[in-house]
């Protein structure tokens, strides 16, 4: 496994396009994470949460805030099965006051929010707090 260090936490990964899902799948793998669902709709999400115990993070790629995406993560985060939200998006400056005063509304425990393309780097970084 070339020295890497495996962490054995659960990633959710939400990603629309299937090719994106495939690079967070390795960009996850070079962060050293191999516990990872990737899903490509909430439907999947939902699925892959009635068979799982617990998501240490459920990573939203393309997240907007006044679309669905913030009623499903209300939803997810009362369920109390993910602990943590990463949001990944094309946020503006101010943009985050507004997503981290929504999430603080809401009760929903933000790891962040980073704006797309991410890199391994970047990802590790928010993660390392898991």
């Amino acid at each position: 496994m070339n020295g890497k260090c495996v962490k054995q936490k659960n990633i959710l990964v939400l990603c629309r396009h299937a090719g994106v899902l495939l690079k967070y799948s390795a960009l996850l793998n070079d962060v050293g994470y191999f516990r990872i669902g990737l899903c490509s709709s909430i439907k999947e999400v939902k699925r892959t949460l009635a068979k799982t115990q617990r998501i240490d993070c459920f990573i939203v790629d393309g997240f907007k805030i006044g679309t669905a995406d913030e009623q499903h993560i209300r939803t997810l985060s009362h369920g109390c099965l993910i602990k943590r939200f990463l949001l990944l998006g094309d946020f503006t400056f101010a943009d985050q006051p507004k997503i981290f005063a929504w999430a603080r509304t809401h009760h929903i425990q933000l790891l962040g929010m980073l704006r797309q393309p991410v890199n391994a780097g970047e990802l590790e970084r928010y993660l390392r707090v898991l």
